[in-house]
């Protein structure tokens, strides 16, 4: 229970951080979970991107900043771990629902 309440409030936190990295007012995304870091380990962040076609920028634009988001995840002192490194990984799920709300109209 511990590492879900942990899970949630870095979650709500990175989603913080990214906004301010990504200052695109056109591009929406959410962050839906994440894979906690271990010792020396590596952490996954799963996205979702709005519109589609800007997955890969916003990804590119993450991936230049890791070392700002590393920083900004040690300041919250949430987690026991810094990841060693970040990688940010798109999911799909939301075109999936847009696709079945088209089929559904």
């Amino acid at each position: 229970m511990k590492q879900d309440r942990k899970k949630k409030e870095v979650i709500k936190n990175l989603s913080l951080v990214l906004r301010d990295v990504i200052d695109d007012p056109k591009i929406i995304f959410s962050v839906l979970d994440i894979n906690l870091p271990t010792k020396k380990g590596d952490m996954f962040i799963y996205l979702s991107i709005f519109p589609d076609e800007k997955k890969d920028e916003v990804i590119n634009l993450l991936r230049k900043e890791t070392i700002k988001i590393k920083k900004a995840i040690n300041k919250l002192k949430i987690l026991k771990y810094i990841p060693k490194k970040i990688f940010f990984r798109y999911d799909p799920g939301l075109r999936f629902m847009q696709n079945i709300d088209k089929i559904l109209k």
